[in-house]
């Protein structure tokens, strides 16, 4: 995070700039055949879904941004205990070469196994000590989209830190829904629809 550090932030359609943090959301269910294709490519297994949906997003973030240093919010998967020191894991992933996509989803599985042996550390104290501060202006320091698999991890380990974008997916059997949080104040749901679209997309070649 020290070298040179830049949160990864999607444009928005309007040149809005943040001011302040008002949520909205918008739900959108998977096209019924993409979902099926999805769920036969994890063989059923939540982890494995949640590898794929991330490395999608990553794609989407790069294509958006234009940057190949990425940074993403994940929330730790669900715990049973309360009280707990850390909910989130900021990742960072850098995509300067080509990878193909079993590559990818490799990586995305090598840099959370790495983010997962630091969860207990603190982030207000990573936050402190690399002289970042959140605020209503610039949101949350660490990064400015999140994305979890609600069969995982619990959304409430996220979404207070009002973060602009938080892609929410969920499995039921044959369905996959996703749901997108997003601040009203930097983007219109219009947009936001057309970025799930573009999601649906890249999942889909």
């Amino acid at each position: 995070y020290a070298n040179g550090f830049v949160k990864t932030e999607l444009p928005n359609s309007n040149n809005l700039v943040r001011s302040e943090f008002s949520k909205a959301q918008v739900n959108i269910d998977f096209p019924k055949p993409l979902a099926e294709k999805v769920i036969r490519l994890i063989n059923n297994s939540d982890t494995r879904l949640l590898i794929l949906l991330k490395a999608n997003l990553l794609l989407l973030m790069k294509k958006y941004s234009g940057e190949k240093k990425l940074s993403l919010g994940l929330p730790i998967y669900k715990q049973d205990k309360e009280n707990l020191i850390n909910t989130v894991l900021p990742l960072i992933y850098q995509l300067d070469q080509p990878l193909t996509f079993r590559e990818l989803l490799k990586y995305c599985n090598d840099v959370f196994y790495q983010a997962v042996e630091f969860q207990n550390y603190n982030m207000e104290s990573l936050i402190q000590g690399l002289g970042m501060k959140s605020s209503q202006k610039d949101g949350y320091p660490l990064f400015d989209i999140g994305i979890l698999l609600k069969n995982l991890q619990e959304v409430t380990y996220i979404n207070h830190l009002g973060i602009n974008l938080l892609f929410t997916f969920d499995r039921k059997e044959d369905e996959l829904l996703l749901t997108v949080e997003y601040n009203e104040k930097c983007y219109d749901p219009r947009y936001v629809k057309l970025i799930a679209n573009n999601y649906f997309h890249c999942i889909g070649t």
